[in-house]
């Protein structure tokens, strides 16, 4: 493992580059990270963790969707629309190339992109190469890593595969990296090339790993649950699987459940149980859509949640509770949980102290995610805004020169929002 000094001075560089800070003090940030993180360093042995051979992750049919969405309003923005209505009218075959229906004197079963050449000819040419881009994107592999590396979070949203958040180091909640960096709960899952490099608001000085594919976790071993907030750029339910079988190989970094585990094993045994080398082992646990938010159907009865719901308790005892009853984030933290936060994503979640597969009824005590975290200018006050690593006294930005219609324009946003209806059983839905 590198040093903490290598690694504080790399952070040290790369928000001094990114944020034009002359210079950051940073002895309170990496106590705090060594101290939080403990249960991740001490189990991985490392600050990351890489598996040995590359893996495939596969969109999901919603990242799909939304994929070959984005490409035909590119082709009817470029070509027009005769060239939409083909693709549109073919849209089942885009990731496997092929004519799903007969096209004027082509026949169903014709590579599309030869069928794409031939009815538009050369002109078409970039749209081939666009539609190949699609294809490509359709399969993402690389190498599957668990980090709580420092750089990690800086880099959350920093790549050069042509995706982004606002955890960017130009992004509205850029702060917010640091603030996963010193909880004690949020673990980073990321799909890599194989080589490190020059990243856009990194300096050439620290080359670092180019992310395909990221995900916060946040992992709560008191109450045996973990939550894989919103992935980026795409979903997938492989990488969630894979994920998940690395937790398990870590024993969910949760001292106490393997010596659970074998205890009741041990007591089963006792009572006449003969299991196999199998039944002995860890279960295998993954990741349920148990989240709910936005327009849903529950017993063939339409629902809107305008605050992210989570589905609890047995077939006999099912029911709708806020997710805020399990799990927030601390009130002087500047990052974005997706968990509760988003209003597009509805979360995932992994039990996995329990032989039961569904969430418990309620928790002993709330998940907090995220931290506070001391200015990287002074070293002596938190900063407060999650677009900037600096307290207020030492933030020189000209907040005057700002344009006072962007705030006239956020006031109109947020007038048109309508709130929404829920019913007043809402505690008590049962489904």
């Amino acid at each position: 493992m590198e040093s903490i000094e290598t690694i504080k001075t790399q952070v040290k560089q790369v928000l001094e580059y990114s944020q034009e800070i002359p210079v950051c003090r940073l002895d309170q940030l990496f106590q705090d990270w060594k101290k939080n993180k403990q249960k991740f360093l001490s189990t991985m042995k490392s600050t990351i963790y890489v598996v040995d051979t590359p893996v495939t992750f596969e969109l999901d049919n919603e990242s799909k969707s939304d994929k070959i969405n984005e490409f035909i309003d590119w082709v009817c923005s470029e070509y027009g629309r005769d060239m939409a209505e083909f693709f549109i009218a073919n849209s089942d075959g885009i990731f496997d190339n092929k004519l799903i229906h007969a096209w004027h004197s082509f026949p169903a079963g014709m590579k599309l992109s030869k069928v794409l050449m031939k009815e538009f000819g050369p002109d078409a040419e970039q749209a081939r190469q666009k539609l190949s881009m699609v294809i490509q994107s359709n399969k993402v592999t690389g190498r599957l890593c668990l980090s709580v590396h420092p750089l990690d979070y800086l880099s959350a949203s920093e790549n050069t595969h042509g995706w982004r958040s606002c955890h960017a180091l130009d992004g509205e909640y850029r702060a917010g990296n640091l603030s996963y960096m010193v909880d004690d709960c949020t673990i980073m899952a990321y799909l890599k090339s194989e080589e490190d490099t020059k990243l856009p608001h990194f300096p050439e000085s620290v080359p670092w790993n180019d992310k395909k594919w990221r995900c916060y976790f946040y992992v709560d071993n008191l109450n045996g649950i973990i939550y894989a907030a919103r992935q980026y750029p795409f979903h997938t339910d492989t990488g969630l699987q894979m994920v998940a079988d690395l937790f398990r190989k870590f024993h969910f970094f949760d001292d106490n459940y393997e010596r659970e585990w074998n205890q009741r094993v041990d007591d089963n045994i006792r009572y006449g149980w003969r299991p196999s080398d199998e039944d002995k082992q860890l279960p295998h646990k993954y990741f349920k859509h148990w989240g709910i938010r936005g327009e849903t159907v529950i017993n063939n009865i339409p629902f809107y949640f305008d605050q992210t719901k989570v589905i609890v308790g047995t077939d006999a005892t099912r029911r709708v509770v806020p997710m805020d009853s399990y799990i927030e984030t601390h009130s002087d933290a500047c990052c974005f949980n997706d968990v509760i936060c988003s209003h597009t994503y509805s979360p995932w979640m992994m039990v996995y102290r329990y032989d039961q597969d569904y969430m418990p009824l309620g928790v002993r005590k709330k998940l907090v995610v995220g931290g506070p975290c001391m200015c990287v200018t002074c070293g002596r006050h938190p900063f407060k805004d999650s677009d900037t690593f600096q307290c207020t006294e030492c933030d020189v930005s000209d907040y005057e020169d700002e344009d006072e219609s962007e705030n006239e324009d956020a006031s109109e946003t947020f007038a048109d929002i309508q709130p929404a209806t829920a019913p007043s059983s809402l505690w008590n839905l049962w489904i």
